[in-house]
C-alpha cells in the first residue's frame, strides 16, 4: 500500500539505469520522500508466462522536497539519480493531484 506523507510539491527525477531501489534508499536516508508507481505485468519468459511488478514509468521517480531549502542540488547528487527534470534553471513541478491519483490507483491495484 502506498501512503504519501508529503504535502509539499512533487518533482520528476530521471534515474540512472537499473537504479530505482538504490535511489529510493538514498533519498530515504536523506529524509526525502519518493514515489515509484508500479504495475503488475505479465510476460513470456523462458517458455512460460511470468507476472512481475514493474515501474509504470521506467527510468523515472517522483520526489517531494522543500524548494525553499534548495535541496534540488542535493537530489541531483544522490546516488542512482541522473537529474531532476527541469526546464531552464529550476526543476519542473508535477501537480500533486496527479501524484495522489497515481497513489490511489496503486493502492486499488495492490502495487
Amino acid at each position: 500500500m502506498v501512503s504519501l506523507t508529503s504535502n509539499g510539491p512533487w518533482f520528476l527525477a530521471q534515474l540512472k539505469p537499473d537504479s530505482a531501489a538504490i535511489a529510493q534508499a538514498h533519498l530515504e536516508r536523506q529524509g526525502i520522500e519518493s514515489f515509484l508507481p508500479t504495475e503488475m505485468r505479465t510476460g513470456h519468459r523462458a517458455g512460460r508466462f511470468d507476472t512481475r511488478r514493474s515501474s509504470l514509468f521506467p527510468g523515472y521517480l517522483y520526489v517531494s522536497f522543500d524548494t525553499e531549502k534548495g535541496l534540488w542540488h542535493k537530489i541531483n547528487a544522490t546516488r542512482g539519480i541522473a537529474r531532476l527534470v527541469s526546464f531552464g534553471s529550476a526543476p519542473r513541478l508535477v501537480p500533486s493531484e496527479l501524484i495522489t491519483q497515481m497513489a490511489e490507483r496503486c493502492n486499488a491495484a495492490h502495487c
